[in-house]
């Protein structure tokens, strides 16, 4: 897994870079049998107890601390309207992992609902 040492309660910023500091401090398994059992979670429900994903539940709880702040930004554009003189002047979003939060989220709102 991957992660990064930032106290998410000293991340300040009004703008899209709170959830790229979300995605930085995303602990992702590498597991692909944990990642298949995040797969069937979101998809049909939490039904027992998973030590595993509890825990990777809790090992993002920075990231669950930065979406809460998100949530109030009342402009998050990541810069999408933005005119380019070139094209490779145009970072591309981070899309895996844009999916692996929403994953995470998604996970998440299982558990709670259980």
């Amino acid at each position: 897994m991957l992660s990064y040492d930032i106290d998410a309660s000293k991340v300040e910023t009004d703008n899209a870079g709170l959830l790229f500091k979300a995605i930085n401090l995303l602990k992702f398994p590498v597991d692909k049998n944990i990642e298949q059992k995040i797969e069937d979670v979101i998809e049909n429900g939490w039904h027992r107890n998973d030590e595993v994903l509890e825990n990777f539940i809790k090992e993002n709880k920075q990231c669950f601390e930065i979406l809460e702040k998100a949530k109030y930004l009342t402009k998050c554009d990541f810069g999408y309207r933005k005119k380019y003189k070139y094209l490779f002047e145009k970072e591309l979003l981070p899309y895996a992992q844009i999916m692996r939060l929403c994953q995470l989220l998604l996970l998440n709102a299982r558990y709670n609902e259980y």
